[in-house]
């Protein structure tokens, strides 16, 4: 497990104070395999390293244009592994990356159906957060992402560290909408 740092990183000349909750870098073995990819990154970021992205892939119904939040949320919860999608305000995210949890990032954008994690966020001086770091499994790499291009975007977590705080954090919190949870979610 890789805890949250409050530290600078930078994937530019100039050095981005931040929030920061890192999964590794993995690529996508296929174009449509953003989804899995994202999620095995997260996974691997919390100790579980022999899920790979091609072994979630074969284990969901890919479609043409890749696969769905439900599809991984069963096979989630075949695993036993804790998760909840949710929408909310990009505030709420910026707690939950403090909180060392980092987040797959769903596009709403029917025109571009598109899978990252989000695990960092500039927040210096102080918040609201204008850029996000995030790893693409398009490219396997990270990079910094205005915050407004993931405000409408489907959050999906997956196994937080502090779950019961986060679960808290979210319940309590009437802007956020929960999409979905798996049966290992905390009620």
């Amino acid at each position: 497990m890789i805890p949250a740092l409050l530290l600078c990183f930078s994937l530019t000349a100039t050095p981005t104070c931040a929030v920061q909750a890192p999964v590794p870098d993995v690529a996508a073995p296929h174009p449509l395999w953003c989804l899995p990819t994202a999620v095995a990154a997260v996974l691997q970021s919390r100790g579980n390293h022999q899920t790979t992205p091609r072994d979630l892939a074969r284990q969901v119904t890919m479609y043409q244009d890749g696969t769905t939040l439900a599809e991984i949320g069963r096979e989630l919860d075949r695993r036993g592994v804790p998760w909840l999608a949710w929408q909310g305000p990009l505030e709420r995210l910026e707690r939950v990356l403090a909180l060392g949890a980092p987040l797959v990032a769903v596009s709403q954008n029917p025109s571009q159906n598109h899978a990252i994690v989000l695990d960092g966020a500039q927040c210096c001086p102080a918040p609201p957060c204008s850029v996000l770091r995030a790893m693409d499994p398009a490219s396997g790499r990270h990079s910094l992402v205005a915050a407004a291009t993931w405000a409408n975007a489907a959050y999906l977590l997956v196994d937080p560290p502090q779950r019961p705080v986060v679960a808290r954090l979210l319940a309590a919190d009437r802007t956020v909408r929960v999409l979905a949870q798996g049966r290992a979610w905390p009620q």
